[in-house]
């Protein structure tokens, strides 16, 4: 297993490298369904291909070994989803959203320092006898980044960073507990879906809060149907058709919070 040099602080990745690595899995996608990262650079050319990464230390990130005890104990599903996020967002905080969209950093991550989590995270399909074709559309979505979104929703280790993110700054804003923002963020697909597998969730985070304390609120009524899939899209729907003609985040925040439990009510009134 390839990491960075021993106490130093995970580095990005060079562009080429991460172009080795893409164009490895597109002929080699078998490669994933090793239990150990595999020697990548084995097949590496003898022309000056260098270092792999860009040789600049930030001493404020964690080292290889230290991400990977952080992860040491998770259940690696989705049931793990929220405390893996915490602990990796606390050891990364200090990457500013710009260095978050970097694939060069995550492509790493993945590939090296924390293959093992990914792997045993995602691996679901690679187990099944589907094509090449199909393994290798997996491999780009967790082990790369696969569009605009793959950063916040596919990734195998930047969606935990996005996801701890917004948690903390949920909590923050609630002052509700960081696994407790976790519990009732990720209790149901289209929760998670709306807004933590949004990038446009980060720059709403008023909004997000105010849903979640409403959700906080419904369970402590006996309202548990506000995570009924049909009738939280619908609430969702009404959000964003009452954001077409306010200013949601320029609310001021017990207006706001009245008006999202109003359209959670409508909801709630409305679905059978």
């Amino acid at each position: 297993m390839i990491e960075s040099p021993k106490g130093s602080p995970v580095q990005f990745l060079r562009k080429r490298a991460v172009q080795h690595l893409l164009d490895r899995a597109v002929k080699e996608p078998d490669l994933y369904l090793s239990e150990t990262s595999p020697d990548w650079m084995d097949e590496r050319s003898e022309d000056g291909f260098g270092n792999w990464h860009i040789g600049r230390y930030d001493p404020d990130f964690p080292t290889g070994d230290e991400l990977k005890k952080a992860l040491i104990s998770s259940d690696c599903n989705a049931s793990s989803d929220a405390s893996d996020s915490l602990a990796v967002y606390a050891l990364l905080n200090s990457l500013t959203p710009q260095q978050a969209s970097d694939e060069r950093l995550w492509v790493g991550l993945t590939h090296f320092e924390l293959y093992e989590y990914v792997r045993k995270r995602w691996r679901t399909i690679l187990r099944h006898d589907t094509s090449k074709e199909a393994k290798t559309r997996y491999i780009r979505s967790h082990w790369f980044v696969s569009g605009s979104r793959g950063f916040y929703r596919d990734n195998g280790v930047s969606r935990l960073w996005w996801m701890g993110r917004i948690l903390t700054n949920i909590a923050r804003e609630t002052d509700l507990a960081s696994k407790r923002v976790g519990d009732l963020l990720l209790r149901q697909a289209d929760v998670r879906a709306n807004l933590i597998e949004r990038s446009t969730t980060a720059s709403n985070i008023p909004v997000a809060s105010e849903i979640v304390l409403s959700l906080e609120h419904f369970l402590e009524n006996n309202r548990a149907r506000i995570y009924d899939r049909q009738v939280f899209r619908q609430w969702m729907i009404n959000i964003n058709q009452l954001g077409g003609t306010l200013l949601l985040d320029a609310v001021p925040r017990k207006t706001l919070r009245k008006l999202v439990r109003d359209e959670a009510k409508r909801a709630l009134d409305t679905v059978v």
